[in-house]
């Protein structure tokens, strides 16, 4: 924690399966810990950890990652989607509010 926030942390609400697993609930405090984690890693740290051939190896969702970089960005898109997640969890911590964890 925090860093785990987005696969595992926060309390289960509910018993139902939203997709792929049940929804979890982070309470403000583990929300500004998680925007104060991430307020710590910048875009260019994870191009210098960016690993396709590793992450095709370890099955990680959704194995894009052998695309030809002419054809396909896939560093862009992880690199888009994270910054997303940072002003997500962003502007929950500033306004002191919890944040619903689920995918669809």
């Amino acid at each position: 924690p925090p860093l785990c926030y987005l696969v595992r942390g926060g309390q289960t609400v509910g018993d139902i399966d939203v997709s792929y697993g049940e929804a979890r609930v982070l309470r403000p405090d583990e929300v500004q810990a998680w925007d104060y984690a991430l307020a710590a890693i910048f875009s260019d740290d994870l191009s210098h950890r960016f690993d396709p051939d590793a992450m095709m190896r370890a099955n990680i969702y959704p194995e894009i990652w052998d695309r030809n970089p002419e054809d396909d960005d896939t560093l862009g898109y992880v690199l888009t989607s994270f910054e997303m997640l940072k002003a997500v969890v962003r502007d929950a911590s500033q306004a002191k509010k919890g944040l619903i964890v689920y995918y669809a």
